[in-house]
């Protein structure tokens, strides 16, 4: 009988993902249920072992830090004038990708920029990496 040990629920603005621990017939594994998008849609689920959920969290680690690296790189290269400029074409209503595409900054450096200076990301213009997804965590045990 499968028995939920712990949820990790994550809402973003696109719905509901919620990650299981689980305990079947003396097995550990870890499921992923997907619960964003129309509700008449059947909920995607993927079962994984504790191994390959630590190799996949490992890697995301890694590929975090290379991704951090390489935004503040990019972030270091930026005098104040561009820091400014970029606010500024932002709360005039430019797009991060208008921004990125005009400049050549990545969009993720100037979200990161613009998210240093308090500006507020608006809605539909995240990139598409980013270090820390929107969205609220709720640990609940079961």
């Amino acid at each position: 009988m499968k028995k939920i040990l712990e949820t990790l629920q994550i809402d973003t603005h696109k719905g509901t993902i919620l990650f299981h621990s689980i305990e079947e017939e003396g097995t550990k594994y870890y499921e992923i249920v997907d619960h964003s998008g129309d509700e008449t849609q059947p909920k995607k689920a993927t079962k994984i072992s504790v191994e390959t959920f630590q190799s996949l969290v490992k890697a995301m680690g890694d590929f975090q830090t290379h991704f951090q690296k390489s935004a503040d790189e990019e972030i270091a290269t930026m005098t104040a004038a561009d820091k400014q400029t970029l606010q500024e074409f932002y709360e005039s209503g430019a797009t991060l990708q208008q921004l990125a595409t005009q400049f050549h900054y990545s969009e993720a450096a100037i979200e990161i920029v613009l998210r240093k200076n308090g500006t507020a990301i608006r809605e539909g213009n995240l990139p598409k990496a980013l270090i820390k997804k929107g969205g609220s965590l709720r640990r609940r045990k079961r």
